[in-house]
């Protein structure tokens, strides 16, 4: 866990990668302290993380996408809301990189988020508006963090 949050805090570059899985073996220890896991399947589940981190360094070398980008599609691609419908998590993850070059100052000009935000809105107008305010809360958090 030590060693996951020092690759989070020094590789700025795969951070975004890796704060989702540092944020599950964050939940994996706390379930152990509360009695929720064992310690030996606790072990077994941050072994599986271990390799799953690895497997996703290399995917998302492989992928094209910038750190931000697969990132967010890393974190939306199992959402039920988006895993049955016409919505190509990859193309919105795409959409990423372009929205972060026309607002670079989202994170501190409010006008520029608010467009960023609506522009976020566009490729998921097919979703319900719960599931639509939820996903883009989601990358808003992802990518201004």
């Amino acid at each position: 866990m030590r060693g996951l949050q020092k690759e989070v805090d020094e590789d700025q570059a795969n951070a975004p990668i890796l704060q989702p899985l540092k944020d599950r073996a964050e939940r994996i220890l706390k379930d152990m302290e509360s009695r929720n896991v064992t310690g030996l399947a606790a072990i077994d589940l941050l072994g599986a993380l271990a390799a799953e981190k690895e497997a996703l360094i290399a995917e998302a070398k492989a992928s094209g996408l910038s750190a931000d980008a697969f990132g967010v599609m890393i974190a939306l691609r199992d959402d039920p809301a988006l895993t049955g419908g016409d919505i190509d998590v990859r193309q919105v993850a795409g959409l990423i990189d372009e929205l972060r070059a026309r607002y670079p100052n989202a994170l501190l000009n409010d006008d520029e988020r608010r467009r960023l935000r609506g522009a976020l809105y566009l490729p998921l107008l097919d979703l319900s508006d719960e599931d639509r305010t939820r996903i883009v809360d989601l990358i808003m958090r992802s990518l201004l963090s």
